[in-house]
C-alpha cells in the first residue's frame, strides 16, 4: 500500500516529466512557426520574382501607339 508521501512523490515526478515534455513541445512549435514564416517569405519572394519577370516579358510587346490627334 502506498503512503500519501509516495503518491505525492509520484505526482511530482510526473509533473517534472510533463514539464520537460511541454518545453520540448514548445521548442518544436517555435521551430515550426519559424520555418513557416521562412517558407511564406520564400513564396512571396518567388511570386514577386515571377511577377517581375512577367512585367519584363510584357515590355517586349509594347502597346500600339495612340491614334494621331488624340485628346491632349
Amino acid at each position: 500500500e502506498q503512503t500519501e508521501r509516495q503518491l505525492l512523490a509520484g505526482r511530482l515526478n510526473m509533473l517534472f516529466r510533463d514539464r520537460r515534455a511541454h518545453a520540448y513541445t514548445r521548442l518544436l512549435m517555435k521551430a515550426e512557426a519559424r520555418m513557416s514564416r521562412e517558407a511564406w517569405t520564400r513564396a512571396i519572394d518567388a511570386c514577386d520574382l515571377v511577377h517581375g519577370e512577367g512585367l519584363v516579358r510584357d515590355s517586349t510587346h509594347p502597346e500600339p501607339p495612340e491614334e494621331a490627334g488624340g485628346s491632349a
